[in-house]
């Protein structure tokens, strides 16, 4: 099978699983063979799926259509700075949240006060 040409980048769900970013789009592993993975889009609605390579590395077959728009930059750093915060908060469990969250949303400039608030009240597993 031929591969695709794409640029994919990897990251962490907020559950802490390993998800991909392809094309402004993100995936969730669906299901694992020896050869190959199988993703499918994030959005529940959406029934788009890819295919990539054990490592990773390459997608083997062409994503298929969306049925909504792509994820926005904002959108993006705010699910890596809500993952920052839940692994510094399992690694530094006597670090206060404020300082935790204020430490990593130096690093981004697209994220609202509001999305502070948000992470802050975020109780959803690591």
């Amino acid at each position: 099978m031929a591969s695709v040409d794409l640029e994919l980048t990897t990251f962490v769900t907020r559950k802490g699983a390993t998800g991909i970013l392809l094309q402004g789009f993100k995936f969730r592993k669906d299901h694992q063979t020896s050869v190959s993975i199988n993703w499918r889009c994030c959005n529940p609605k959406c029934k788009a799926r890819c295919k990539t390579d054990i490592e990773m590395k390459q997608i083997t077959s062409q994503p298929s259509e969306h049925n909504h728009p792509k994820c926005d930059s904002r959108e993006l750093d705010l699910n890596d700075v809500r993952s920052a915060c839940k692994r510094k908060a399992v690694d530094q469990p006597t670090a206060r949240a404020s300082k935790i969250i204020c430490t990593e949303n130096k690093r981004f400039q697209n994220i609202t006060i509001k999305d502070m608030h948000s992470i802050a009240n975020s109780k959803e597993p690591s």
